[in-house]
């Protein structure tokens, strides 16, 4: 992604609304890069450029922070890994950034919950992709019998999932059967409710399979 003087470029979604290919429009930008650090010994000054930037599709804004520094040799200010001073150069950081799919999840799970947060627009096909998400998690891990409900069931009994965890696999569950079955007192989800769903399919990855693959990674790189 960059910053330049009129939008953020190269950003694949809107955070906000998921749109794919935003147009965000600068709100504003810092002429200069903000908060720098003097090294004295080496005369340089570090700093960052910052900027504010609106989605057209949803109106939503975003914080984006520059990988730029600013450099003092020899008494010349030089403006690093940047052509136009105007511009504010690489995108180290936005606020708030995507939600990622990590790398550690199963193949299909994997699938699912990025077409899922591809689907943030659209929150009662982001719900349904979010519960085939956490059906394909549980599969992974042994659990086939039966339906959602069965394999949510066994997992708890099983101890892999904790009740709390299992009241919001179920809640996923359940949403996503109201949007199949077009339920009349809640015909559709809104987005809130679309992403309160993702953040947890997110932490239920990160507990069943990122985090024991950091744990056995650690592990292994302890191992005399």
């Amino acid at each position: 992604m960059q910053m330049s003087v009129y939008q953020l470029t190269d950003l694949s979604r809107c955070p906000h609304c998921g749109v794919a290919n935003p147009q965000m429009v600068k709100q504003w930008k810092s002429d200069a890069p903000l908060k720098g650090a003097r090294d004295f010994s080496r005369t340089n000054i570090g700093g960052h450029f910052w900027g504010a930037y609106s989605c057209t599709t949803c109106g939503a804004v975003v914080l984006a922070k520059s990988k730029l520094i600013l450099n003092r040799l020899n008494n010349v200010n030089a403006l690093v890994g940047v052509l136009n001073p105007n511009d504010g150069g690489e995108v180290e950081a936005l606020f708030p950034a995507n939600q990622r799919v990590a790398e550690e999840l199963p193949a299909q799970a994997k699938s699912y919950f990025a077409q899922a947060l591809e689907s943030l627009h659209a929150p009662d096909g982001a719900v349904m992709l979010a519960a085939s998400a956490v059906d394909a998690m549980l599969k992974n891990r042994g659990y086939r019998d039966g339906g959602l409900y069965a394999r949510i069931e066994q997992a708890t009994q099983d101890h892999l999932l904790t009740p709390e965890m299992a009241e919001w696999a179920h809640k996923v569950r359940l949403d996503a059967n109201d949007v199949r079955h077009a339920d009349d007192d809640r015909p559709h989800l809104t987005e809130a409710m679309a992403r309160q769903v993702l953040d947890f399919v997110g932490a239920l990855g990160e507990i069943l399979f990122v985090l024991p693959s950091r744990v056995h990674a650690g592990i292994e790189a302890a191992a005399p």
